[in-house]
């Protein structure tokens, strides 16, 4: 084999890696598990009632994020991860106005800020990130 030929196999190989990378990440972009962080601060009442103002604006952002879910579910390429998330969410206590399981859940809350973790496509998330009060909405990703 001469230099031509082992270049030409070095690159074919090089080109067949970087395809297949460009499809997996390009396969997690589109939907995936997101965390989705919020600004609790815009409630300024008193501290009695801010308390009770916080927990209905998570409230009605996680149903908010649930609506946009189902009315984009055909954004979904993987729709069987969505009802596998859906099914684990039914568990929870959590329901929204309707006894309708949420498809969004806290995660984590401290001082101003929630974390609410939820199962989007990236069409959903994009729509996520501009609604009210929140901040980000980022991928999952291992550790």
């Amino acid at each position: 084999m001469n230099k031509v030929q082992a270049f030409e196999i070095k690159s074919s190989l090089k080109n067949k890696i970087l395809k297949k990378n460009k499809e997996n990440s390009s396969k997690t972009r589109n939907e995936n598990y997101f965390m989705i962080f919020v600004n609790n601060g815009s409630c300024k009442s008193g501290t009695n009632n801010k308390r009770e103002e916080v927990e209905q604006q998570i409230n009605s952002l996680i149903n908010e994020i649930t609506t946009l879910i189902k009315d984009n579910r055909n954004t979904y390429e993987n729709p069987s991860k969505l009802k596998e998330f859906e099914k684990r969410s039914s568990l929870r206590k959590r329901e929204n106005q309707n006894n309708e399981p949420a498809l969004a859940y806290i995660i984590s809350s401290l001082n101003d800020r929630t974390i609410i973790y939820s199962y989007l496509s990236k069409y959903v998330a994009d729509m996520v990130e501009k609604l009210p009060n929140v901040m980000a909405c980022t991928e999952d990703r291992k550790l």
